[in-house]
């Protein structure tokens, strides 16, 4: 359920006033004094009704508004006004309707949510989490369990009252005064009775001779408690201050015993300056190897870079140069330089070309020049002409084909991998060049995998500087930063050092004024005054308690009675005991001879006794019928919240858990419920009491609780959660994660609506109240 609208008629400082709203997270800013605790308390009051005579200036017709709601693709319109004879209507504004029962159809919007549920998880503010401060342990720990799982309290206390209804009715007591006690001790008497009326009729005399005797042994023993308690009275007064007496004597030889009290002075001397030493808390070992560790990372990581700019620029020269070599040879890449099979072979078919070629040429001028000479002489004398001709013309032809396969001789090309199409001289001239970029190339691979090397080198040793300084998000100027930051700590604690030994020779030379060798003498000696003030102390409450007793006489009966002080006191106590039982017996039999007698005389009619043991029965009855309801009630009630606590609270505790981890930074990692006490457990497995840690701590547990519960509760509602001015009081780093929890529950499609004074937070969209 998303709230877009908010139309106020008239609530508070609003006046016809309208509040566009967004989804997801909506800051709502304002100064003191403009109205967000009115807005947050006007969105309750439309959805759950507004509080009588409360939230309203005049209790006119016109006060309250509307709220415009999204819920499940259809819009709401919920109005809700004071004092009007329609306090509530619901409107479906998508379809056009109009809800016969306002009341049912709102419900129907907010199930399963009532008023006390929604304020106790999706509505809080500041003074909620203030109030955690004013809560003693057991009552905070009450707190934090009604929010880990809301509605329950009223169930309990109703079962607890059912408990206490039925144990004051009936229970085992020795005195009886419980009705439903009284009424079975009644009912048995009346049986009895009647049991003494079934024999007939009892011995009247012998009752009544027993009840004289009864009651003259009363009287003597009453008698003889008084006596005993005079005769016991000085005893008791002395038995009662000796003990005082002689713990005055052992006071005053203990502290005779202990050593004179410390110079006041001088102890005010030694105070101050532990107390500046404390101040001046010496450094941590571990710190420093820290920060040493952080040093070397940083300056690997320094150095990694430097080779990784100096690789970088070689392989830019390299890759340059052989763009060079592939401009001067024009194709796209250079082939591969001749292997030296390769370099053999195009030798060879070199050599062969030319000796084929010399050969040739010697045989053909030679045949040539024979043909030739031979058709010229031919023709000159005229003879066989045409054979002259033909010869002449075949001797033509014969060097024009030997000229044509010379020139194809010299211009044949060999067929190499990489080099189709190449000519041999411009293969061998292309040799160098080749060779060249299949270095350059070698080159430009192993810097290549030098600088994979180098980037998985950087990644580690920025893993490790992340790790030593918790910023697993941190770049390499933050580290920097960081780098810095230690540094200078490390030479404030240099500093510190130094004033820290200044002060410890201060404080050995005090010690030694005061004949003391060290600080843990002086802490010795130290509680071994604060046990002789404190003795001294009480020997002076003793003595003026004592007052002015003759200690003479105290002393005598002291030496009397040395170890049998206790002894004649427990003796005493037992004859008390003895004596007070024997006299209750004898009122007891005497109260049974006295009521035996009485109802002799007066019930002489068994149909009358058989009447009242019948109305005892039914009164009975139905008194018993009423304890084992309200105890069966009790005892139901109790075990289903248990029930229900148990299914829920693992996982809620689970949520809740993983929210406090994030938010201490992994010093507290689960909140438990160990018999029915919320504890924190830390890393080191150790279980805290909410009393042992801080209140803020606690009251991060408590906000926990509350997104925990909400979260849980995301598959049957989500609707908009009320924050008004929380979290403020909590450090930057605590309210930026609760800020990352909150987006997280705007992105699952709740609406965070964030009142707030303050303007200094980067929260998107903001509603300006000013």
């Amino acid at each position: 359920m998303q709230i877009k609208r908010i139309e106020i008629q008239n609530f508070g400082r609003f006046q016809n006033q309208t509040f566009n709203l967004q989804a997801g997270l909506q800051v709502i800013y304002g100064l003191n004094e403009t109205g967000k605790t009115t807005l947050h308390r006007f969105i309750s009051g439309v959805l759950f009704g507004f509080p009588k005579a409360r939230d309203t200036q005049r209790a006119d017709q016109n006060d309250g508004g509307v709220l415009i709601l999204e819920f499940e693709g259809q819009t709401y319109r919920v109005a809700r006004y004071v004092n009007k004879a329609i306090q509530l209507s619901v409107e479906n504004l998508t379809s056009g309707e109009q809800a016969l029962d306002p009341e049912k159809q709102l419900q129907t919007l907010l199930n399963p949510l009532n008023k006390q549920l929604y304020q106790a998880i999706y509505s809080f503010n500041q003074d909620d989490l203030l109030k955690i401060y004013t809560l003693d342990p057991t009552e905070l720990n009450e707190v934090l369990r009604s929010v880990g799982y809301p509605g329950t309290d009223e169930w309990l206390t109703n079962a607890k009252k059912l408990q206490r209804q039925a144990s004051q009715q009936f229970g085992k007591t020795k005195t009886s005064k419980r009705p439903l006690n009284q009424a079975l001790r009644q009912l048995r008497e009346l049986q009895q009775h009647w049991n003494q009326l079934m024999q007939k009729a009892p011995d009247v005399q012998q009752l009544q001779q027993r009840q004289i005797q009864l009651r003259a042994d009363l009287a003597a023993l009453q008698q003889s408690q008084a006596q005993e308690q005079v005769d016991l009275q000085v005893q008791n007064k002395l038995q009662l201050q000796v003990p005082m007496w002689e713990k005055i004597q052992r006071l005053k030889k203990e502290i005779q015993a202990n050593p004179n009290l410390l110079d006041a002075s001088r102890q005010a001397d030694v105070e101050t300056t532990l107390q500046k030493l404390q101040l001046l808390a010496d450094s941590s070992d571990e710190r420093q190897e820290q920060f040493k560790q952080f040093q070397q990372a940083m300056h690997a990581l320094r150095q990694i870079q430097q080779r990784g700019q100096t690789v970088h620029e070689n392989i830019r020269q390299l890759e340059a140069m052989l763009r060079q070599l592939r401009e001067k040879w024009q194709p796209d890449s250079i082939p591969a330089p001749l292997t030296v099979a390769q370099s053999k072979n195009l030798h060879a078919h070199r050599l062969g070309a030319q000796r084929f070629t010399t050969s040739g040429n010697t045989n053909a001028q030679k045949g040539a020049g024979l043909i030739g000479v031979l058709g010229l002489l031919l023709v000159l004398l005229g003879q066989w002409s045409l054979l002259g001709g033909v010869l002449m013309v075949s001797a033509g032809l014969y060097w024009g084909w030997r000229y044509w396969q010379h020139r194809t001789t010299d211009d044949q090309q060999i067929s190499l991998p990489g080099y189709e199409n190449w000519d041999v001289a411009t293969i061998e001239l292309m040799q160098p060049d080749a060779q060249q970029q299949a270095l350059w190339q070698q080159q430009r691979r192993q810097l290549k995998e030098e600088e994979e090397q180098l980037i998985v080198r950087q990644q580690k040793v920025l893993t490790e500087l992340r790790n030593l300084s918790r910023q697993p998000q941190a770049d390499v100027q933050q580290l920097q930063k960081i780098h810095a930051k230690w540094q200078m700590q490390v030479q404030v604690q240099q500093t510190t050092q130094v004033q820290r030994q200044e002060y410890q020779a201060l404080l050995q030379s005090q010690l030694n004024q005061l004949g003391l060798a060290d600080v843990k003498d002086y802490r010795q000696r130290k509680l071994v005054d604060q046990r002789t003030r404190a003795l001294q102390t009480q020997l002076q409450t003793l003595e003026q308690q004592l007052g002015d007793v003759d200690q003479a006489t105290l002393a005598k009966f002291s030496a009397l009675h040395p170890a049998h002080a206790d002894t004649a006191e427990e003796q005493k106590a037992s004859g008390d005991e003895a004596s007070d039982k024997q006299a209750q017996q004898l009122q007891a039999e005497l109260a049974r001879v006295n009521y035996e007698l009485t109802a002799f005389e007066t019930d002489t009619s068994l149909e009358t006794l058989n009447q009242k043991i019948a109305t005892q029965r039914s009164l009975l009855q139905n008194e018993m019928q009423k304890y084992f309801v309200e105890q069966l009630s009790a005892t139901w009630i109790q075990q289903t919240v248990e029930h229900l606590t148990q299914m829920q609270l693992p996982q809620l505790f689970k949520v809740a858990s993983g929210y406090l981890q994030r938010l201490t930074q992994q010093k507290y990692i689960q909140i438990v419920d160990q018999q029915g006490q919320l504890k924190l457990k830390d890393q080191s497995t150790h279980f805290w009491t909410l009393d042992e840690v801080s209140r803020g701590t606690a009251e991060l547990v408590y906000v926990t609780l509350r997104l925990a519960y909400a979260w849980q509760l995301k598959a049957q509602w989500i609707g908009p959660v009320l924050i008004d001015d929380a979290f403020v009081d909590l450090d930057a780093s605590r309210r930026q994660i609760l800020f990352e929890i909150l987006g997280e529950f705007a992105a699952e499609g709740y609406q965070i609506l964030y009142f707030t004074a303050h303007d200094n937070l980067t929260l998107q969209p903001t509603l300006d109240l000013n």
